[in-house]
């Protein structure tokens, strides 16, 4: 993703991993973090600032049991992270469309 405002890209809050060593030089630089932005937005600033570059992970957005159903192991097993948002507000599914992709992963014959 990509700030609007500085032009800097970013991780989705949603979905990322760090090194201890990043972790552990953003907390050593945690003044420099600016908080007047959404934290996703102000980790990508300081990041880009400490010279740490960002590499993007496969990631795969499932929204329905038709979604999930219709995506080959092939897929599943090429991500590295799963956002799992299904139904309205009023009406979400997200359990029981985690639990259904934790069976797939876990029964898997391509060893996911």
């Amino acid at each position: 993703m990509v700030d609007h405002d500085s032009g800097i890209a970013f991780c989705s809050g949603a979905n990322r991993l760090m090194s201890r060593d990043v972790v552990e030089l953003v907390v050593a630089n945690r003044r420099l973090y600016a908080n007047d932005v959404m934290e996703d937005v102000g980790l990508g600033r300081l990041l880009a600032e400490l010279g740490i570059q960002i590499v993007a992970a496969p990631s795969l957005n499932l929204d329905s049991q038709q979604t999930l159903n219709a995506t080959t192991d092939d897929v599943l097993a090429s991500n590295f992270h799963f956002r799992l948002k299904s139904g309205s507000r009023a009406c979400r599914n997200d359990v029981e469309l985690m639990h259904t992709l934790h069976d797939r992963l876990v029964t898997s014959p391509i060893g996911l």
